[in-house]
């Protein structure tokens, strides 16, 4: 487990670099026995698969929550993105000095 310095405090840490269970920075999370509203509505549709009718009509009927629904059935539709890398990379020099208290400094 790594404890690395921040501004003096210790932050713990997994050996991945991710906070330990329980870390401030975490929070509590989810509450216990959290369910999520995609498990309600299908524990729902179990108990009431008469209902099913009813709640797609609901999402057909409007067109808003008829683009909703196809989006989270189905995903968002991927986008090409296009890069070239036609531009010209220049060598850049870097050079390191030592200065006179002994500290290494960036030269022009």
């Amino acid at each position: 487990m790594n404890k690395p310095q921040n501004n003096g405090k210790t932050v713990e840490r997994d050996s991945k670099g991710r906070f330990v269970k329980g870390h401030k920075k975490l929070g509590s999370g989810k509450p216990k026995g959290y369910i999520s509203i995609k498990a309600r509505i299908t524990q729902y549709l179990k108990k009431n698969p008469e209902k099913l009718d009813e709640l797609v009509s609901y999402y057909l009927n409007d067109k808003k929550m008829r683009e909703l629904l196809w989006k989270m059935l189905d995903g968002m539709p991927s986008q090409q993105i296009e890069h070239s890398l036609d531009d010209k990379v220049e060598k850049i020099n870097v050079e390191i000095t030592q200065g006179k208290n002994g500290n290494k400094s960036k030269g022009n």
